[in-house]
């Protein structure tokens, strides 16, 4: 279990560096990792796409208000 924590560090740390970066959305890398994922902690295949593009977008829907809000406050103090 240790090992999927540390994949999964790894991985959201990649996913960060070429979202900042190149401005590539995490989804494109996210997605695919999630399905693998899924895939090896055996859930049903055919639930694994909804539930991979729902992680993706639960994931979104949490760091998205921070990051508007934080952009909001530096456009204030210009």
């Amino acid at each position: 279990m240790i090992e999927i924590t540390i994949a999964l560090l790894f991985l959201g740390i990649f996913a960060g560096l070429l979202s900042g970066f190149f401005g590539i959305g995490s989804g494109i890398v996210l997605v695919p990792a999630y399905i693998f994922l899924f895939e090896f902690l055996d859930f049903p295949k055919e639930i694994i796409p909804f539930l991979a593009t729902g992680t993706s977008m639960t994931t979104m829907a949490l760091v998205i208000p921070n990051a508007a809000r934080t952009h909001y406050l530096s456009l204030i103090h210009i």
